[in-house]
């Protein structure tokens, strides 16, 4: 029998594993999260991570000169005490399930060390009610660990991040990178303060700390930035755009009616897309295009029928069409009056006399329709330049309301 099998069978007779050494054990414990899965629409997280679990049991040490110079001993699990925990708020309240798990590492002063891996599920309803900021959502999530035998009695202490036991395991603890960004917080909390936060029928039987770990999670929305804005940022100025274009035909009627079919297509399958079970406000804006589109569309079929000429040949919208403040406001040709042509308005007083028509402009002329003060066109220009301002002002601000 080798020096260390003697030592081993020496520190484990008559030794119950199941038995703490004492009545109060001070536990140190480090986490590192590895990979972190959220499902919104279940509120479910589901956190890896490699923990390192570290106590002292001064009746297992042992002198090294006596037994050859032996300095540390590794044990497997069952063999000796060991600290059990479980997550309080999971929807499987189980002891750790340790995967890629080490022996325990004890060294002669009696300080033992355990490392292993693990995955566990937890609740996490952090949306509040209305809507939702998908695909710019975050959440906070708390993991409640906490010892699984409830008669023993355990002093959690933290291990730093740079402390040597943690970076003992560094090569296998490899933080997998996928759609959230992660901030993580640990706290313990002392038995005293939990009783006060988590009122219960029983709060003397866990007289244990508790180990809370705060995940901040905040998705990576940079693909979905591209899949969602832009086509809606490309609507938005084509949209506006479209009310600086030539007034009265079917050409904007036909645009409009194709951005309401792209609209309403994408919002058909957007569905699909989101994995939420609250209204993003993304859909909100889709959904505010998508009515003041279908708004601009009515209107603009409403300019090119005789219910609009009959309202333009209304007194006071001709008297309206006609008052000079109204006419530099919306930045329409000025003209003076006359009271034998142009129907009682003449040409600027700056402008010239045209010269006589040649046979040359007849082509020009067909295609040109005569302008007077207060025709058709002019209050149809009126019209655009009102709902631009309108839709401009509109959309920034629910865009701003969005950031």
């Amino acid at each position: 029998m080798s020096m260390s099998d003697q030592l081993k069978r020496t520190i484990l007779l008559y030794r119950l594993p199941w038995i703490p050494p004492k009545p109060t054990m001070d536990v140190k414990v480090g986490i590192k999260v590895t990979n972190v899965k959220y499902d919104p629409f279940i509120s479910k997280l589901s956190t890896s991570m490699s923990i390192v679990t570290s106590w002292t049991d001064e009746s297992m040490a042992w002198y090294p000169g006596k037994y050859g110079n032996t300095t540390s001993l590794k044990f497997r699990q069952g063999q000796l005490w060991k600290p059990k925990f479980y997550i309080f708020n999971s929807d499987n309240q189980m002891p750790f399930d340790a995967v890629n798990s080490d022996l325990i590492s004890m060294v002669h002063t009696g300080e033992a060390t355990f490392h292993y891996q693990t995955t566990v599920s937890s609740w996490c309803v952090d949306t509040p009610p209305g809507y939702s900021k998908w695909p710019r959502d975050e959440y906070l999530c708390s993991i409640v660990i906490q010892p699984w035998e409830a008669h023993e009695k355990i002093s959690v202490e933290m291990i730093e991040p740079n402390d040597t036991k943690m970076h003992i395991f560094s090569d296998v603890n490899k933080r997998i990178e996928n759609v959230w960004d992660v901030s993580i917080k640990l706290l313990v909390i002392k038995p005293t303060v939990w009783n006060q936060v988590y009122v219960s029928d029983d709060n003397e039987t866990h007289q244990s700390d508790r180990l809370i770990l705060s995940l901040q999670l905040k998705r990576k929305a940079t693909a979905y930035n591209i899949v969602f804005y832009t086509p809606l940022l490309v609507l938005l100025m084509f949209v506006l755009m479209s009310f600086w274009s030539e007034p009265l035909t079917m050409e904007r009627i036909w645009f409009l009616a194709g951005c309401t079919i792209v609209i309403t297509m994408g919002l058909c399958y957007v569905d699909f897309l989101i994995p939420s079970h609250l209204m993003p406000s993304i859909l909100i804006l889709y959904i505010t295009v998508l009515m003041g589109v279908l708004i601009a569309l009515l209107i603009q079929a409403l300019l090119i029928t005789d219910t609009f000429e009959k309202f333009r040949n209304l007194q006071f919208v001709q008297k309206m069409l006609n008052a000079h403040v109204f006419r530099i406001i919306f930045c329409l040709p000025a003209y003076t009056k006359s009271s034998d042509r142009n129907g009682g308005y003449s040409l600027q007083e700056d402008e010239e006399p045209q010269s006589p028509i040649t046979r040359g402009d007849v082509e020009e002329m067909e295609k040109e329709t005569p302008r007077t003060c207060g025709d058709k066109k002019e209050l149809a220009e009126v019209v655009d330049k009102v709902m631009f301002v309108i839709y401009f002002v509109t959309f920034i601000s629910m865009l701003a309301a969005h950031y």
